[in-house]
């Protein structure tokens, strides 16, 4: 997940960097964040706590602007926040808070990350481009696929006959879940699956068209968790 971002730009502070924009996006406040960081184990948050904190809420409540505070982090000048060990825990607050889309927002406009060129071709909307690599990466497909290897369920047990107006071809590929259970039972994996679809073996669903409906299907399963960790890793380290 996050944790790799930090593994592959380890000069970048990506959970400060991800503070920082919720807060200048007014989407979270920074006496929140401070707390959570402050005193993680309250929170149920595994992760120690985050040192200096306290002192970017009191440079921003003294007008500091969130551009200036990264460049003292940069600077070295709030050392622990710069610190590639103390960006996850800031993660996992932001995601406490709900910020899910500002971590793959940072993500996603991180130079240093050295990303799969197709994020960065036109279109350039933050939002565009991460639909774009999305439907790219075959992600609906690799988080249902995901979604029931964690679950011990079939793949076509969650499609139900229900779920065919939610695809954009003229009938649901439900004779294609039948293709995945088969292959998941036979021991294939996940992207040795997604490969063979890509060959002409699942064409609706490696489909682009077809991932947002595959999507909302794992969510609707309890797997917004899952979702986002697919995206995520093939968004920091794609094949």
């Amino acid at each position: 997940m996050v944790r790799e971002a930090a593994r592959l730009a380890p000069e970048e502070p990506i959970g400060m960097k991800a503070v920082l924009k919720a807060i200048e996006t007014k989407s979270a406040n920074i006496e929140d964040i401070v707390v959570m960081a402050t005193h993680p184990e309250e929170f149920n948050l595994g992760a120690p706590p985050v040192p200096e904190m306290a002192t970017v809420s009191t440079l921003l409540n003294e007008g500091i602007s969130c551009e200036e505070m990264l460049t003292i982090v940069k600077a070295g000048e709030l050392p622990a926040l710069n610190l590639p060990e103390n960006q996850w825990p800031l993660v996992q607050i932001m995601e406490k808070l709900g910020q899910t889309a500002i971590i793959s927002q940072v993500i996603v406009e991180e130079p240093a990350m050295n990303l799969p060129a197709q994020i960065n071709e036109i279109p350039q909307t933050v939002d565009e481009r991460i639909d774009k690599f999305m439907t790219n990466q075959s992600i609906g497909l690799r988080a249902l696929i995901q979604l029931s290897v964690q679950e011990s369920v079939n793949v076509s047990e969650m499609a139900t006959l229900d779920r065919a107006q939610e695809f954009q071809q003229e009938s649901a590929p439900f004779q294609e879940f039948l293709k995945v259970d088969t292959m998941l039972k036979s021991g294939v994996n996940v992207d040795q699956i997604v490969t063979l679809g890509s060959t002409g073996n699942l064409p609706m669903l490696t489909a682009p068209e077809t991932q947002k409906a595959l999507v909302r299907i794992v969510e609707d399963h309890g797997g917004r968790a899952i979702t986002r960790e697919v995206f995520i890793n093939y968004m920091v380290s794609p094949e």
